[in-house]
């Protein structure tokens, strides 16, 4: 097994340098999330008359297009609306040998919304769920009027689909009657036209329907998707709007266009495209796409990729804290908080043996990396070139990993065979034995046994 991936990420490899002469440089391409796609738009045409020599192309349909993009090398730039799958980035790792650094670009809340006819005014997540599960197939079930629901949902290439799939559903299917459509625009457009519809897409997009309050359970509040409700997580359907960047085509300007989106100039756009800029606490805080097996740290560095999963390592970097205090919301819970000195992971995520081996200590010890100037373009390439070799000795320690599992399995696969073929020789004796039996004469105590 092991040998068959190393043979394949040396095809990949090869693919890659076919590939990679598309990848123009002065040219930057972003594909990925229909989410996204205005706002990149408008982002892309405001870079492009800061910096005349830059090219950027933007494409959409749907998040997953943009993750095969980076897979392919076709892209610079993977907009997603969300998270890689755990499934995602072992592919990276094990085809390419690399990983994208994921930078977040704006905030988002995901709007549910009917027709403007439709008086429902709040829903909560269970009732969500079981309209898009098709439990509920008629408004009147909800308090609305006697008519049948249409459910309206994206294709499965959409990150919004898979968000809510995850979030609402709990990875249940949608249902059967809900109508795909291929854009978040023919989402909206198809609800403001349909009295008895019902979808849902990124709120940028709101026009001609009705955004519904939502409620955690019917004991918490309702909320509308504001910028307030989404930066403190009280509403239910919160998330960051993300860009990943395709480690092989290393393309200093989509690391420019990235990093002056996350700018207070390019974040003034985001607002424009009517979705929510960053926290200062997000801006601030850095992350990369890894591994459970990797231990949260803290370190000096300037802003770097964006992390929102747990899967993820969190670079924090020591930052004053935002005007708007966020200490108590679910959004800084799930961020590590700003420290001013790199700190070693808590006592709790260590090996219970580390004090005892040096080396396994080491190997738990944070990843630290220098600070230098956020203004200092050239230093922050650096940056995240030391940190992708760090990361680089992790991935090789995971393959290592994984091959030493790869070699117990066919172990126990061997043994397994091994009782196998024993348990085949014993019923075949067990067998010749009962065959025997019959054939065998009886005794003289059974032909004097009397008669029943």
């Amino acid at each position: 097994m092991y040998l068959n991936r190393v043979f394949a990420r040396l095809a990949f490899a090869g693919l890659s340098l076919a590939v990679a002469p598309f990848l123009q440089a002065g040219e930057v391409i972003i594909k990925g999330s229909d989410t996204m796609l205005v706002m990149n738009q408008q982002l892309a045409q405001a870079y492009m008359q800061l910096h005349p020599e830059t090219d950027i192309q933007v494409a959409g349909g749907g998040s997953g297009v943009g993750i095969a993009a980076l897979h392919d090398n076709t892209a610079d730039i993977g907009a997603c609306s969300r998270d890689l799958r755990p499934t995602e980035i072992k592919d990276f790792l094990f085809d390419g040998g690399m990983r994208p650094a994921c930078y977040s670009a704006a905030m988002d809340g995901v709007a549910i919304f009917v027709n403007i006819k439709n008086p429902l005014k709040e829903l909560t997540v269970e009732q969500l769920r079981r309209i898009f599960r098709g439990d509920y197939t008629n408004w009147r079930e909800l308090g609305g009027p006697d008519m049948a629901i249409d459910v309206y949902s994206r294709d499965n290439t959409s990150g919004t689909y898979a968000f809510i799939k995850d979030e609402v559903l709990d990875g249940d299917d949608y249902t059967t009657h809900a109508e795909t459509l291929p854009g978040t625009a023919a989402v909206y457009h198809s609800v403001s036209i349909d009295p008895r519809g019902i979808g849902y897409g990124g709120i940028g997009y709101n026009k001609g329907v009705k955004v519904l309050k939502l409620k955690a359970d019917d004991a918490s509040p309702a909320y509308w998707p504001t910028k307030e409700s989404v930066y403190d997580r009280s509403y239910p359907l919160s998330r960051t709007l993300n860009y990943y960047l395709n480690p092989r085509s290393r393309n200093d300007e989509a690391v420019k266009f990235v990093l002056w989106v996350r700018s207070p100039e390019g974040q003034k756009i985001v607002v424009k495209s009517n979705y929510f800029a960053l926290p200062e606490m997000l801006k601030y805080t850095a992350g990369v796409v890894g591994t459970e097996d990797l231990d949260p740290h803290s370190v000096n560095a300037p802003p770097a990729p964006l992390n929102s999963s747990a899967q993820r390592v969190n670079l924090i970097v020591s930052a004053p804290p935002p005007a708007t205090s966020l200490s108590a919301s679910p959004l800084s819970t799930s961020l590590t908080e700003p420290l001013s000195q790199p700190s070693a992971p808590p006592a709790a995520l260590l090996p219970k043996n580390s004090e005892d081996n040096p080396k396994q200590a080491a190997d738990s010890a944070p990843l630290a990396i220098p600070r230098v100037d956020s203004n200092d373009l050239a230093g922050a390439v650096a940056i995240l070139s030391q940190s992708e070799n760090k990361i680089a000795a992790v991935e090789a320690k995971l393959v290592d990993r994984e091959t030493q599992l790869d070699e117990r399995e066919t172990k126990l696969d061997e043994r397994q065979a091994e009782l196998n073929a024993e348990q085949v020789k014993l019923e075949a004796e067990e067998a010749r034995l009962r065959e025997m039996a019959t054939k065998l004469p009886p005794t003289a105590e059974s032909a004097n046994l009397p008669a029943n």
